[in-house]
């Protein structure tokens, strides 16, 4: 070698040179150790922000000011750059897991209002009414106390999978209401007073809604040890669970409510 050459040189360089949008970038990477990820970005968002001194004006527009910076303030967006105060041709930007969630989240709204949409369409075709389906409807929102509850007690962040396990949530509960209201529908249509028809779909369609929440509660139950699926698991084990006990006592109220049933049958 020493006689084709005339010596070596040694030289240090990057081993990998990461890109974003075709710009070079540096990427700061952590992990929490002691509490949720997403308590942990809430807390240092606002405080990494402030210390590379973003550029918020031009970010949010004018009046936008460093001091009212907070983890709500600049939402996380995918594939987003933040430009920073006094330095052409740097930005910021947040990535991981808070990138890949918002991007999920913002993919799967774009379908949500269409697909509930033609959720309600098909109940009002099966019952040919409006009263039916919005009992049906206004018996949903009764998962969010057992939800919230669950989320609560096993610490949990309201993340897209529970987001998910929310939106499977509403199409078991609505099966629920289906169940109960067409019994009673049934009921009133063989003669039955609606009094009586009210009382007895609720006390003989409770044993088929609970059996079908246990089975699928329990199914779920094996799912509270994962870490990816905990918070799915959580939302539809307590929403299920405190849903459909509302459901047999709400939904029989609301309907002899709506259709104007007295509490004692004519005679």
């Amino acid at each position: 070698m020493a006689q084709v050459v005339d010596g070596f040189s040694t030289e240090s360089e990057n081993a990998r040179i990461s890109r974003r949008q075709r710009r070079s970038m540096i990427t700061l990477h952590c992990d929490t150790r002691t509490e949720l990820a997403s308590m942990l970005f809430s807390r240092l968002k606002p405080k990494i922000e402030k210390a590379l001194d973003i550029d918020i004006e031009t970010y949010l527009g004018s009046g936008a000011d460093h001091q009212d910076l907070t983890a709500d303030t600049i939402p996380v967006q995918y594939d987003d750059l933040i430009p920073l105060k006094g330095m052409p041709g740097y930005a910021m930007a947040w990535g991981g897991d808070s990138e890949d969630s918002a991007d999920a989240q913002n993919q799967l709204k774009k379908g949500i209002p269409l697909f509930f949409g033609l959720m309600v369409l098909v109940i009002i075709c099966l019952f040919n009414a409006f009263r039916q389906p919005l009992i049906i409807w206004l018996t949903v929102p009764l998962s969010l106390i057992g939800v919230t509850a669950g989320l609560l007690l096993f610490n949990q962040p309201f993340g897209f999978m529970a987001m998910l396990g929310l939106m499977s949530l509403s199409g078991m509960l609505i099966k629920n209401a289906i169940v109960l209201i067409d019994q009673t529908d049934l009921d009133i249509r063989n003669g039955k007073s609606p009094f009586h028809a009210v009382v007895d779909s609720g006390v003989s369609r409770m044993r088929p809604v609970m059996m079908a929440s246990l089975t699928t509660m329990m199914g779920m139950i094996p799912l509270f040890q994962d870490a990816f699926f905990v918070s799915m698991a959580v939302t539809i084990v307590f929403g299920l669970g405190v849903g459909s006990l509302l459901i047999l006592f709400f939904v029989p109220t609301l309907y002899a409510t709506l259709f104007n049933i007295p509490s004692e049958p004519e005679l």
